[in-house]
């Protein structure tokens, strides 16, 4: 039905079943009912499609389908399309590519929304480009490019609203922004694999057409640019350059599952304020009250950088990690520090400390603080240095043992002099009782494989008894009791068998200018040997320099090696005689105890 003006020229236009408005470029829009409404030029001023409207568009470059329940379009005074309205269950589909050449790949988009609208602009030749685009209401969109070495990378956002502006780069409209507001997502998946998506209250994303484009209008970028790397890692299409969320942020990331692994890598979960994700370097730094999660690990920072295809991550400012043990009845293993460093293949992460602050790792009552302290999970060991070169001392472990174990520097055996009679002793002292010993030194290793604590660059070890200083000190601990059906030391000693550094001291080598010291008494050697089995300690030296305990008030004694119990007021002192090499002569004095 035609409507027309008192000139006698068409007004309005009506028309049912299959019409059908065309662009003159390939382009078609199909609807079961519409009407056009023309100017006095004849030319239309707008249209509305009813009934259930279709749109396709077959061009070299560009291919494209849609739906929706109704559409309205709008045309300036030349009757060039301006605006275009659609709502009612919209989706949109494209197919776009850089050239016709045989083979070159086809990148997707596809938009789904109850409502979009679009803003349009003429070109020189009269073409109709699309600008600008706002989708509301659960909206939508996905990204689907073919990446440069096989496979494809995608990237899907989504809110209550979605605005995006369009540039037009090789004769084909690509995405140059998208800011999303409202209960917002964002999904990417890397070429290799790697899953990451996330939810926040807005976003802001700036695409880069893998063409030359770039979304922030820095305008082509070429490979080779940016330190020779090649950053066009897609073939046609637009991949995000970078993308900001702001609000309640939840990330997960998923891993890429390597060849030959068995088992599905875990997942992790990340919260902050804010997320910032860099597509060139493959970055995405989080900030505002961090935290991060992989099952059995917290992280907390106020910033964390995470690199997509390695998972590794840096994290900076109030650092705190929480370790689970593979024994859910274990306690934790804890750090805190300034600076982080985690490694995701390899589990290693190096904890980095400041000036006054160094980073502090603890696991029930056994801690250790160091300017730089490296855990290897996977491995169970753990380094403990200065940074650089570092400060004597600049390691501080903190020990625990209960029931009466190792209590270095204290020998509560009687002195015996040159002449090998025995002087007044004094009874043995902490038994059955928790002694908390702490040890200073330049660096520490310690393997759960070989259950050995290794301190070394000059060693300090002070105990409630005594102090004792040395080159090195090694402490071997037992191996953990959990199966042996014998009854434990005390839950959550730091020799208690339940995690890092756990299990009874099964024997300590101290090696190197050996000094002991006590109220009273000065003991000094090359080397000390304490055995837990039997409560004994060996004190050797050279033959240059013999061990010697030195006792203010009962006397001096000396030989090759002299040997007491913590225990009993017995000393073994063995000599070499002057005559007979090899030969060791042992003198054994005995004194009761003075009531």
């Amino acid at each position: 039905m035609v409507h027309l003006r008192s000139d006698g020229s068409a007004e309005r236009i009506e028309a049912e079943g299959e019409v059908t408005l065309t662009n003159g470029a390939g382009g078609s829009v199909v609807a079961p009912r519409g009407e056009v409404v023309l100017n006095a030029q004849n030319q239309p001023v707008s249209a509305v499609m009813t009934g259930g409207v279709k749109y396709g568009s077959e061009e070299p470059l560009r291919q494209a389908q849609g739906a929706a329940a109704e559409g309205k379009a709008g045309f300036d005074n030349k009757g060039r399309l301006e605006h275009l309205t659609m709502t009612g269950g919209v989706r949109m589909q494209e197919r776009v590519r850089a050239s016709d050449a045989a083979g070159e790949p086809w990148s997707e988009r596809e938009l789904s929304a109850a409502a979009v609208e679009l803003a349009m602009v003429t070109d020189s030749a009269g073409k109709a480009q699309l600008r600008d685009a706002k989708a509301t209401g659960d909206a939508r969109l996905k990204v689907v490019n073919a990446a440069a070495k096989g496979g494809t990378a995608s990237s899907a956002m989504g809110g209550d609203v979605l605005t995006g502006h369009f540039v037009r780069i090789g004769g084909a409209d690509h995405i140059s922004e998208v800011h999303g507001e409202g209960h917002t997502s964002l999904r990417r998946v890397s070429a290799t694999g790697v899953v990451s998506t996330s939810s926040s209250d807005s976003l802001v994303a700036h695409f880069r057409s893998a063409t030359g484009g770039s979304g922030k209008g820095a305008g082509a970028i070429s490979k080779g640019q940016r330190g020779g790397k090649d950053v066009l890692n897609t073939q046609g299409g637009d991949t995000v350059a970078d993308a900001t969320e702001m609000g309640h942020l939840v990330m997960t990331e998923l891993p890429a599952r390597k060849a030959g692994d068995t088992a599905a890598p875990a997942e992790e979960r990340a919260i902050a304020e804010r997320a910032v994700y860099d597509g060139e370097l493959e970055k995405t730094t989080l900030t505002g009250g961090v935290q991060v999660s992989d099952g059995t690990s917290v992280l907390w920072a106020d910033q964390v950088v995470m690199e997509q295809e390695s998972g590794d991550a840096t994290a900076d400012g109030s650092v705190k990690a929480s370790y689970g043990q593979p024994d859910s009845t274990q306690e934790p293993t804890h750090v805190l520090a300034v600076r982080a460093d985690l490694k995701h293949d390899s589990q290693v992460a190096t904890f980095h400390g400041a000036a006054g602050k160094p980073a502090r790792l603890w696991q029930g009552a056994s801690q250790v603080e160091a300017p730089v302290i490296q855990f290897d999970r996977k491995q169970t060991r753990l380094l403990a240095h200065g940074e650089g070169l570092g400060a004597p001392m600049a390691v501080h472990t903190v020990l625990v043992s209960s029931g009466g174990a190792a209590t270095v520097g204290k020998t509560d055996a009687k002195p015996v002099s040159e002449s090998g009679k025995t002087t007044e002793g004094r009874k043995a002292t902490g038994a059955g009782k928790t002694d908390v010993v702490r040890v200073a030194s330049r660096e520490l290793v310690y393997s759960d494989e070989t259950r050995k604590a290794n301190f070394t660059g000059g060693v300090a070890v002070e105990s409630r008894d005594g102090i004792m200083r040395a080159q090195q000190i090694v402490v071997y601990l037992q191996q953990s009791q959990k199966t042996t059906g014998v009854v434990r030391p005390v839950a959550g000693s730091a020799f208690d068998g339940s995690g890092l550094m756990g299990g009874s001291v099964e024997r300590i080598v101290a090696t190197g200018h050996i000094e002991m010291e006590q109220p009273g008494r000065r003991a000094t050697g090359e080397q000390v040997v304490y055995t837990a089995s039997d409560g004994m300690f060996v004190l050797t030296g050279t033959a240059a320099v013999l061990p010697k305990v030195v006792d203010e008030q009962r006397g001096n004694v000396t030989g090759t090696s002299l040997r007491f119990h913590t225990g009993d007021d017995n000393i073994v002192v063995s000599n070499r005689g002057e005559s007979g090499a090899g030969q060791r002569v042992r003198t054994e004095t005995r004194v009761k105890n003075k009531e």
